[in-house]
Protein backbone atom coordinates (compact mmCIF):
# COMPACT_ATOMS: atom_id res chain seq x y z
CA UNK A 1 0.00 0.00 0.00
CA UNK A 2 1.43 3.46 -0.92
CA UNK A 3 2.47 5.74 1.90
CA UNK A 4 -0.21 8.38 1.18
CA UNK A 5 -2.89 5.68 1.04
CA UNK A 6 -1.55 4.29 4.30
CA UNK A 7 -1.82 7.67 5.98
CA UNK A 8 -5.31 8.44 4.65
CA UNK A 9 -6.53 4.97 5.58
CA UNK A 10 -4.98 5.27 9.06
CA UNK A 11 -6.54 8.67 9.85
CA UNK A 12 -9.91 7.55 8.50
CA UNK A 13 -10.13 4.46 10.67
CA UNK A 14 -8.86 6.21 13.83
CA UNK A 15 -11.63 8.87 13.52
CA UNK A 16 -14.36 6.22 13.53
CA UNK A 17 -15.26 6.41 17.23
CA UNK A 18 -18.60 4.83 18.12
CA UNK A 19 -20.15 2.69 20.84
CA UNK A 20 -17.73 -0.09 21.83
CA UNK A 21 -19.25 -3.57 22.25
CA UNK A 22 -18.43 -5.92 25.10
CA UNK A 23 -16.33 -8.03 22.71
CA UNK A 24 -14.02 -5.14 21.71
CA UNK A 25 -11.44 -5.72 24.43
CA UNK A 26 -10.99 -9.35 23.40
CA UNK A 27 -10.80 -8.29 19.75
CA UNK A 28 -8.06 -5.74 20.47
CA UNK A 29 -6.08 -8.42 22.26
CA UNK A 30 -6.40 -10.87 19.37
CA UNK A 31 -5.72 -8.28 16.66
CA UNK A 32 -2.44 -7.11 18.23
CA UNK A 33 -1.33 -10.70 18.61
CA UNK A 34 -2.00 -11.43 14.92
CA UNK A 35 -0.27 -8.18 13.88
CA UNK A 36 2.89 -9.13 15.77
CA UNK A 37 2.89 -12.58 14.18
CA UNK A 38 2.53 -11.14 10.65
CA UNK A 39 4.89 -8.19 11.14
CA UNK A 40 7.81 -9.82 9.31
CA UNK A 41 6.18 -12.11 6.74
CA UNK A 42 3.09 -10.07 5.78
CA UNK A 43 3.68 -6.43 6.78
CA UNK A 44 0.59 -5.04 4.98
CA UNK A 45 -1.69 -7.50 6.74
CA UNK A 46 0.04 -6.80 10.04
CA UNK A 47 -0.55 -3.10 9.46
CA UNK A 48 -4.30 -3.64 8.89
CA UNK A 49 -4.70 -5.75 12.01
CA UNK A 50 -2.78 -3.27 14.16
CA UNK A 51 -4.81 -0.38 12.75
CA UNK A 52 -8.06 -2.16 13.53
CA UNK A 53 -6.84 -2.85 17.07
CA UNK A 54 -5.90 0.82 17.57
CA UNK A 55 -9.35 1.95 16.45
CA UNK A 56 -11.02 -0.33 18.99
CA UNK A 57 -8.59 0.77 21.71
CA UNK A 58 -9.53 4.42 21.10
CA UNK A 59 -13.22 3.50 21.37
CA UNK A 60 -12.49 1.94 24.74
CA UNK A 61 -10.25 4.89 25.70
CA UNK A 62 -7.69 2.29 26.81
CA UNK A 63 -4.31 4.01 27.14
CA UNK A 64 -2.20 0.84 26.95
CA UNK A 65 -3.95 -0.32 23.79
CA UNK A 66 -3.59 3.09 22.19
CA UNK A 67 0.10 3.23 23.12
CA UNK A 68 0.63 -0.20 21.56
CA UNK A 69 -1.04 0.91 18.35
CA UNK A 70 0.86 4.18 18.03
CA UNK A 71 4.13 2.40 18.72
CA UNK A 72 3.36 -0.29 16.11
CA UNK A 73 2.30 2.21 13.41
CA UNK A 74 5.37 4.34 14.07
CA UNK A 75 7.46 1.27 13.39
CA UNK A 76 5.52 0.45 10.18
CA UNK A 77 6.02 3.95 8.75
CA UNK A 78 9.67 4.00 9.81
CA UNK A 79 10.36 0.78 7.91
CA UNK A 80 8.59 2.22 4.84
CA UNK A 81 10.70 5.37 5.01
CA UNK A 82 7.68 7.55 5.84
CA UNK A 83 9.55 9.27 8.63
CA UNK A 84 7.17 12.18 9.03
CA UNK A 85 4.26 9.83 9.70
CA UNK A 86 6.46 7.65 11.87
CA UNK A 87 7.36 10.71 13.95
CA UNK A 88 3.71 11.72 14.22
CA UNK A 89 2.65 8.36 15.68
CA UNK A 90 5.69 8.14 17.87
CA UNK A 91 4.75 11.54 19.36
CA UNK A 92 1.21 10.26 19.99
CA UNK A 93 2.76 7.29 21.79
CA UNK A 94 4.93 9.61 23.92
CA UNK A 95 1.89 11.82 24.72
CA UNK A 96 -0.05 8.79 25.98
CA UNK A 97 2.80 7.84 28.33
CA UNK A 98 3.29 11.48 29.42
CA UNK A 99 -0.43 11.86 30.20
CA UNK A 100 -0.38 8.80 32.42
CA UNK A 101 2.64 10.17 34.28
CA UNK A 102 0.99 13.58 34.84
CA UNK A 103 -2.20 11.91 36.10
CA UNK A 104 -0.17 9.93 38.61
CA UNK A 105 1.57 13.11 39.81
CA UNK A 106 -1.80 14.88 40.15
CA UNK A 107 -3.20 11.98 42.13
CA UNK A 108 -0.21 12.02 44.46
CA UNK A 109 -0.55 15.78 45.00
CA UNK A 110 -4.26 15.38 45.82
CA UNK A 111 -3.43 12.72 48.38
CA UNK A 112 -0.73 14.88 49.96
CA UNK A 113 -3.07 17.88 50.10
CA UNK A 114 -5.78 15.73 51.71
CA UNK A 115 -3.34 14.46 54.31
CA UNK A 116 -2.14 17.99 55.01
CA UNK A 117 -5.70 19.28 55.48
CA UNK A 118 -6.56 16.39 57.80
CA UNK A 119 -3.42 16.96 59.86
CA UNK A 120 -4.13 20.69 60.06
CA UNK A 121 -7.69 20.09 61.27
CA UNK A 122 -6.51 17.60 63.88
CA UNK A 123 -3.95 20.13 65.12
CA UNK A 124 -6.63 22.82 65.34
CA UNK A 125 -8.86 20.50 67.35
CA UNK A 126 -6.01 19.71 69.74
CA UNK A 127 -5.27 23.42 70.17
CA UNK A 128 -8.93 24.21 70.85
CA UNK A 129 -9.15 21.40 73.40
CA UNK A 130 -5.97 22.63 75.04
CA UNK A 131 -7.26 26.22 75.24
CA UNK A 132 -10.52 24.97 76.71
CA UNK A 133 -8.69 22.92 79.32
CA UNK A 134 -6.49 25.89 80.33
CA UNK A 135 -9.52 28.18 80.65
CA UNK A 136 -11.34 25.66 82.84
CA UNK A 137 -8.31 25.28 85.14
CA UNK A 138 -7.94 29.07 85.47
CA UNK A 139 -11.63 29.51 86.30
CA UNK A 140 -11.43 26.79 88.90
CA UNK A 141 -8.37 28.42 90.48
CA UNK A 142 -10.11 31.79 90.74
CA UNK A 143 -13.12 30.22 92.37
CA UNK A 144 -11.02 28.38 94.91
CA UNK A 145 -8.96 31.51 95.72
CA UNK A 146 -12.14 33.51 96.33
CA UNK A 147 -13.49 30.84 98.64
CA UNK A 148 -10.43 30.48 100.81
CA UNK A 149 -6.71 30.96 100.77
CA UNK A 150 -6.11 27.58 102.28
CA UNK A 151 -8.14 25.84 99.65
CA UNK A 152 -6.24 27.83 97.04
CA UNK A 153 -2.90 26.70 98.40
CA UNK A 154 -4.04 23.08 98.28
CA UNK A 155 -5.35 23.58 94.78
CA UNK A 156 -2.06 25.09 93.60
CA UNK A 157 -0.24 22.17 95.11
CA UNK A 158 -2.51 19.75 93.28
CA UNK A 159 -2.10 21.63 89.99
CA UNK A 160 1.67 21.60 90.38
CA UNK A 161 1.55 17.88 91.04
CA UNK A 162 -0.66 17.23 88.02
CA UNK A 163 1.55 19.32 85.76
CA UNK A 164 4.63 17.54 86.98
CA UNK A 165 2.97 14.17 86.48
CA UNK A 166 1.88 15.22 82.99
CA UNK A 167 5.40 16.38 82.18
CA UNK A 168 6.80 13.09 83.44
CA UNK A 169 4.27 11.12 81.37
CA UNK A 170 5.06 13.16 78.25
CA UNK A 171 8.77 12.69 78.83
CA UNK A 172 8.28 8.94 79.14
CA UNK A 173 6.20 8.94 75.95
CA UNK A 174 8.90 10.86 74.05
CA UNK A 175 11.57 8.48 75.32
CA UNK A 176 9.46 5.52 74.20
CA UNK A 177 8.88 7.14 70.78
CA UNK A 178 12.60 7.80 70.39
CA UNK A 179 13.33 4.20 71.32
CA UNK A 180 10.83 2.97 68.71
CA UNK A 181 12.34 5.24 66.04
CA UNK A 182 15.79 3.98 66.93
CA UNK A 183 14.63 0.37 66.60
CA UNK A 184 13.02 1.12 63.24
CA UNK A 185 16.22 2.76 62.01
CA UNK A 186 18.25 -0.17 63.29
CA UNK A 187 15.91 -2.56 61.46
CA UNK A 188 16.26 -0.62 58.20
CA UNK A 189 20.04 -0.52 58.60
CA UNK A 190 20.01 -4.27 59.17
CA UNK A 191 17.86 -4.65 56.03
CA UNK A 192 20.56 -2.67 54.18
CA UNK A 193 23.17 -5.14 55.42
CA UNK A 194 21.04 -7.98 54.06
CA UNK A 195 20.49 -6.19 50.73
CA UNK A 196 24.21 -5.42 50.42
CA UNK A 197 24.99 -9.06 51.19
CA UNK A 198 22.83 -10.40 48.35
CA UNK A 199 24.27 -7.97 45.79
CA UNK A 200 26.98 -9.72 43.74
CA UNK A 201 30.63 -8.69 44.07
CA UNK A 202 31.38 -5.90 41.55
CA UNK A 203 34.82 -7.43 41.01
CA UNK A 204 33.12 -10.26 39.09
CA UNK A 205 32.46 -7.85 36.19
CA UNK A 206 36.13 -6.82 36.06
CA UNK A 207 37.08 -10.50 35.87
CA UNK A 208 35.36 -10.90 32.49
CA UNK A 209 35.78 -7.42 30.99
CA UNK A 210 38.74 -5.22 30.17
CA UNK A 211 37.31 -2.56 32.51
CA UNK A 212 34.02 -1.97 34.33
CA UNK A 213 32.20 0.17 36.92
CA UNK A 214 28.89 0.10 38.79
CA UNK A 215 27.57 3.51 39.93
CA UNK A 216 24.99 2.67 42.62
CA UNK A 217 23.37 5.47 44.66
CA UNK A 218 20.21 4.56 46.69
CA UNK A 219 17.82 7.37 47.51
CA UNK A 220 17.19 6.07 51.04
CA UNK A 221 19.04 3.63 53.29
CA UNK A 222 17.79 0.69 51.24
CA UNK A 223 17.13 0.68 47.49
CA UNK A 224 14.60 -0.44 44.89
CA UNK A 225 17.33 -0.54 42.23
CA UNK A 226 19.76 -3.45 42.16
CA UNK A 227 22.24 -5.11 39.85
CA UNK A 228 22.67 -8.84 39.17
CA UNK A 229 25.55 -10.68 37.49
CA UNK A 230 26.71 -14.27 37.16
CA UNK A 231 28.50 -16.73 34.88
CA UNK A 232 26.40 -19.58 33.47
CA UNK A 233 27.33 -22.14 30.78
CA UNK A 234 30.09 -19.99 29.33
CA UNK A 235 27.86 -16.89 29.26
CA UNK A 236 28.37 -13.80 31.44
CA UNK A 237 24.91 -12.48 32.37
CA UNK A 238 24.33 -9.02 33.84
CA UNK A 239 21.11 -7.17 34.69
CA UNK A 240 20.21 -3.64 35.82
CA UNK A 241 16.86 -3.63 37.65
CA UNK A 242 14.56 -0.79 38.76
CA UNK A 243 11.78 -2.09 41.05
CA UNK A 244 8.52 -0.31 41.83
CA UNK A 245 9.06 2.16 44.66
CA UNK A 246 12.11 2.94 46.77
CA UNK A 247 13.03 2.67 50.42
CA UNK A 248 11.70 -0.37 52.29
CA UNK A 249 8.96 -1.34 49.74
CA UNK A 250 11.44 -1.08 46.87
CA UNK A 251 13.99 -3.11 48.83
CA UNK A 252 11.50 -5.94 49.36
CA UNK A 253 10.76 -5.93 45.63
CA UNK A 254 14.48 -5.99 44.85
CA UNK A 255 15.04 -9.00 47.12
CA UNK A 256 12.19 -10.83 45.41
CA UNK A 257 13.63 -9.91 41.99
CA UNK A 258 17.09 -11.14 43.00
CA UNK A 259 15.65 -14.45 44.21
CA UNK A 260 13.64 -14.94 41.00
CA UNK A 261 16.68 -14.21 38.79
CA UNK A 262 18.73 -16.78 40.71
CA UNK A 263 15.96 -19.33 40.30
CA UNK A 264 15.42 -18.61 36.59
CA UNK A 265 19.09 -18.73 35.62
CA UNK A 266 20.66 -21.18 38.05
CA UNK A 267 17.74 -23.60 38.54
CA UNK A 268 15.76 -23.32 35.32
CA UNK A 269 18.99 -22.89 33.31
CA UNK A 270 17.71 -20.02 31.13
CA UNK A 271 20.45 -17.79 29.66
CA UNK A 272 18.73 -16.17 26.66
CA UNK A 273 17.82 -12.60 27.81
CA UNK A 274 14.30 -12.59 26.34
CA UNK A 275 13.58 -16.04 27.87
CA UNK A 276 14.76 -14.71 31.24
CA UNK A 277 12.39 -11.71 31.00
CA UNK A 278 9.46 -13.87 29.81
CA UNK A 279 9.85 -16.14 32.84
CA UNK A 280 10.45 -13.24 35.25
CA UNK A 281 7.28 -11.53 34.00
CA UNK A 282 5.23 -14.69 34.60
CA UNK A 283 6.73 -15.25 38.08
CA UNK A 284 6.10 -11.66 39.23
CA UNK A 285 2.49 -11.76 38.01
CA UNK A 286 1.86 -15.05 39.81
CA UNK A 287 3.40 -13.71 43.04
CA UNK A 288 1.31 -10.54 43.12
CA UNK A 289 -1.90 -12.15 41.93
CA UNK A 290 -1.66 -14.25 45.09
CA UNK A 291 -1.22 -11.09 47.14
CA UNK A 292 -4.17 -9.38 45.41
CA UNK A 293 -6.47 -12.44 45.72
CA UNK A 294 -6.09 -13.25 42.05
CA UNK A 295 -6.63 -9.70 40.81
CA UNK A 296 -3.78 -8.22 38.68
CA UNK A 297 -2.11 -5.00 39.82
CA UNK A 298 -0.46 -2.39 37.59
CA UNK A 299 1.58 -1.01 40.52
CA UNK A 300 3.82 -3.99 41.26
CA UNK A 301 6.70 -4.83 38.97
CA UNK A 302 10.05 -3.71 37.66
CA UNK A 303 11.91 -2.30 34.66
CA UNK A 304 14.98 -4.30 33.73
CA UNK A 305 17.69 -4.71 31.11
CA UNK A 306 19.42 -8.09 30.75
CA UNK A 307 22.58 -8.85 28.70
CA UNK A 308 24.36 -12.09 28.07
CA UNK A 309 27.93 -11.95 26.73
CA UNK A 310 29.71 -14.63 24.76
CA UNK A 311 33.13 -13.05 25.20
CA UNK A 312 34.92 -15.79 23.24
CA UNK A 313 32.89 -15.07 20.10
CA UNK A 314 32.31 -11.41 21.10
CA UNK A 315 28.53 -11.64 20.84
CA UNK A 316 26.10 -9.62 22.97
CA UNK A 317 22.43 -10.52 23.42
CA UNK A 318 20.09 -7.98 25.02
CA UNK A 319 16.45 -7.79 26.11
CA UNK A 320 14.84 -4.89 27.94
CA UNK A 321 11.58 -4.31 29.80
CA UNK A 322 11.02 -0.54 29.60
CA UNK A 323 14.83 -0.17 29.53
CA UNK A 324 17.34 0.58 26.78
CA UNK A 325 21.02 -0.20 26.27
CA UNK A 326 23.71 2.24 25.16
CA UNK A 327 26.89 1.14 23.40
CA UNK A 328 29.77 3.34 22.34
CA UNK A 329 32.11 2.46 19.48
CA UNK A 330 34.84 4.83 18.28
CA UNK A 331 33.35 7.62 20.41
CA UNK A 332 29.87 7.30 18.83
CA UNK A 333 26.93 6.52 21.14
CA UNK A 334 24.27 4.09 19.88
CA UNK A 335 21.05 2.87 21.48
CA UNK A 336 19.26 -0.49 21.47
CA UNK A 337 15.69 0.00 22.68
CA UNK A 338 13.97 -2.62 24.79
CA UNK A 339 10.26 -3.37 24.75
CA UNK A 340 8.08 -0.54 26.06
CA UNK A 341 6.21 -2.65 28.66
CA UNK A 342 7.67 -3.53 32.07
CA UNK A 343 7.81 -6.73 34.13
CA UNK A 344 4.46 -7.41 35.79
CA UNK A 345 2.57 -5.03 33.51
CA UNK A 346 -0.79 -6.38 32.30
CA UNK A 347 -1.93 -5.65 28.74
CA UNK A 348 -5.40 -6.90 27.68
CA UNK A 349 -4.82 -10.11 29.65
CA UNK A 350 -2.13 -11.23 27.17
CA UNK A 351 1.29 -12.42 28.26
CA UNK A 352 4.11 -10.03 27.37
CA UNK A 353 6.63 -11.39 24.87
CA UNK A 354 10.09 -9.83 25.02
CA UNK A 355 12.48 -9.28 22.10
CA UNK A 356 16.09 -10.47 21.95
CA UNK A 357 18.59 -8.17 20.19
CA UNK A 358 22.06 -9.34 19.11
CA UNK A 359 25.19 -7.24 18.64
CA UNK A 360 28.57 -8.33 17.30
CA UNK A 361 31.15 -6.74 19.60
CA UNK A 362 34.54 -5.30 18.79
CA UNK A 363 37.48 -4.78 21.12
CA UNK A 364 37.09 -1.47 22.92
CA UNK A 365 33.27 -1.35 22.67
CA UNK A 366 31.62 0.11 25.78
CA UNK A 367 28.24 -1.09 27.05
CA UNK A 368 26.01 0.90 29.46
CA UNK A 369 22.93 -0.26 31.40
CA UNK A 370 21.01 2.12 33.66
CA UNK A 371 17.81 2.87 35.57
CA UNK A 372 15.81 6.09 35.15
CA UNK A 373 17.03 7.63 38.44
CA UNK A 374 19.82 9.73 36.89
CA UNK A 375 17.81 11.21 33.95
CA UNK A 376 14.77 11.89 36.23
CA UNK A 377 16.69 13.82 38.92
CA UNK A 378 15.50 17.40 39.45
CA UNK A 379 17.90 20.32 39.84
CA UNK A 380 20.33 21.93 37.42
CA UNK A 381 20.32 25.70 37.95
CA UNK A 382 24.08 25.58 37.27
CA UNK A 383 23.83 23.77 33.92
CA UNK A 384 22.23 24.86 30.60
CA UNK A 385 18.87 23.45 29.49
CA UNK A 386 19.88 22.35 25.96
CA UNK A 387 20.48 25.93 24.86
CA UNK A 388 17.09 27.15 26.04
CA UNK A 389 16.22 29.37 28.98
CA UNK A 390 16.64 27.33 32.14
CA UNK A 391 13.47 26.40 34.03
CA UNK A 392 13.30 26.76 37.79
CA UNK A 393 15.30 24.21 39.70
CA UNK A 394 12.23 22.42 41.07
CA UNK A 395 10.74 21.95 37.60
CA UNK A 396 13.72 20.68 35.59
CA UNK A 397 14.88 17.09 35.10
CA UNK A 398 18.34 16.05 33.95
CA UNK A 399 16.64 14.26 30.97
CA UNK A 400 17.78 11.39 28.77
CA UNK A 401 19.27 13.83 26.23
CA UNK A 402 21.73 15.24 28.75
CA UNK A 403 22.43 11.74 30.06
CA UNK A 404 23.34 10.51 26.55
CA UNK A 405 25.64 13.51 26.02
CA UNK A 406 27.27 12.85 29.39
CA UNK A 407 27.86 9.13 28.62
CA UNK A 408 29.33 9.94 25.20
CA UNK A 409 31.64 12.57 26.74
CA UNK A 410 32.98 10.44 29.60
CA UNK A 411 33.32 7.30 27.41
CA UNK A 412 36.80 8.51 26.47
CA UNK A 413 37.95 8.09 30.10
CA UNK A 414 38.89 4.96 32.06
CA UNK A 415 35.91 3.26 33.72
CA UNK A 416 36.97 4.29 37.25
CA UNK A 417 37.17 7.92 36.12
CA UNK A 418 33.80 7.57 34.38
CA UNK A 419 32.20 6.53 37.66
CA UNK A 420 33.73 9.54 39.42
CA UNK A 421 32.54 11.84 36.61
CA UNK A 422 28.99 10.48 36.91
CA UNK A 423 29.01 11.07 40.66
CA UNK A 424 30.27 14.65 40.28
CA UNK A 425 27.76 15.44 37.53
CA UNK A 426 24.88 14.01 39.58
CA UNK A 427 25.79 15.92 42.75
CA UNK A 428 26.36 19.14 40.79
CA UNK A 429 22.98 18.84 39.08
CA UNK A 430 21.11 17.86 42.24
CA UNK A 431 22.66 20.54 44.43
CA UNK A 432 20.48 21.03 47.50
CA UNK A 433 17.47 19.33 45.86
CA UNK A 434 16.36 16.05 47.43
CA UNK A 435 17.29 12.91 45.48
CA UNK A 436 14.02 11.72 43.92
CA UNK A 437 14.87 8.11 43.01
CA UNK A 438 17.47 5.39 43.31
CA UNK A 439 20.30 5.66 40.74
CA UNK A 440 22.07 2.80 38.95
CA UNK A 441 24.50 2.99 36.00
CA UNK A 442 26.67 0.06 34.84
CA UNK A 443 29.58 0.50 32.39
CA UNK A 444 31.56 -2.31 30.71
CA UNK A 445 34.51 -2.21 28.27
CA UNK A 446 34.97 -5.23 25.99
Amino acid sequence: MAQNDHRKHTDSLIREVGQASEEDTAKVNALYKIARQLRTTQPDSAYQYALHALTLARKLDHRQGMASGYYFLAGVYARQGAYQDALRYHRLYEQIKDTAYKEEIAKTMEELEARYETSKKEQQIRLLNKEKEIKEVALHQQQLIRNALAVGVVFLFLVAFLLFNRYRTKKQHNELLAEKNQKITESINYAKRIQDAILPDQKLAKKYFKDAFIFYKPRDIVSGDFYWLAEKDGQFIIAAVDCTGHGVPGAFMSMMGNTLLNEIIHEKNLTQPNDILDQLDKSVKVAFQKRQNGQPSQEDGMSISVCSFDLVNRLLKFAGADHSLYWVRDGQLNEIEGDFFSIGEHSFGEENVFTCHELALEAGDQIYLFSDGFPDQFGGDSLPANGKTSATKAEQKFTLGRFEDLIQTISREAMENQQQSLNRAFDQWKGETRQVDDVLVIGLTV
